[in-house]
């Protein structure tokens, strides 16, 4: 491969990763009908029980489900380590989240961050705001398969750790149409663009391989 070509090359691929590590857009909801509206289709746990919905699956350090809701602490230490975290993973890729958000049921917090994933990719994180038995959600334009709850630092406090405490209710998931948008993700224009780059590529040097006639 010349260094000529090696100099449309890079570019392209570079365009490629550029446009295929985009976030994702979220829209934000503190009304549960408009919130569901948006949504079509969704499954909602109550945490009535112990067992989870088909399709929920929750890793957690401190959380329980206790009471008929889900209550964790989340913490970390005052250098930012974690010290406890909750992951939801669902079963089919979904675009929407939601839930009866308390996060405020004992003593001051700091800050809860939520960050989606899609398998091992992170796509984007998300402040959850201090809420009191309210609705909160989201809905993205990109599918994910995780959502990961951790405690930030908002407080300036120079305690040993800092901690959110936090009930969560009512906890909605969209599944509708959520396989389909990941197996229909259109490629970004610029894969299309290094493809063809590629194949002519191929060419010239197919060509250039190829016997020439005798003068």
């Amino acid at each position: 491969m010349t260094s000529k070509t090696l100099a449309w090359l890079i570019p392209l691929a570079g365009a490629v990763f550029m446009a295929s590590a985009q976030a994702a857009t979220l829209e934000i909801y503190t009304d549960r009908s408009a919130w569901a509206s948006k949504t079509g289709a969704f499954a909602t746990e109550t945490f009535d029980d112990s067992p989870l919905d088909n399709g929920l699956k929750l890793t957690s350090t401190q959380g329980r489900v206790a009471q008929g809701i889900w209550q964790d602490v989340l913490s970390q230490d005052i250098y930012g380590n974690e010290l406890s975290n909750t992951r939801f993973s669902f079963a089919d890729g979904v675009t929407s989240i939601g839930g009866d958000w308390d996060t405020r049921p004992a003593g001051h917090g700091t800050k809860i961050w939520l960050t989606l994933f899609h398998g091992a990719t992170q796509i984007l994180s998300r402040e959850i705001p201090h809420i009191e038995g309210s609705f909160w959600g989201l809905i993205s334009d990109t599918a994910f398969t995780d959502i990961v709850l951790t405690s930030s630092d908002g407080s300036g406090s120079q305690e040993i750790y800092r901690r959110e405490t936090y009930h969560l209710d009512n906890f909605t998931y969209g599944t509708s149409n959520a396989s389909d948008k990941l197996a229909s993700v259109p490629l970004p224009a610029a894969f299309w663009l290094f493809a063809s780059g590629l194949l002519g590529l191929f060419s010239i040097r197919r060509q250039n391989r190829s016997p020439r006639s005798a003068l």
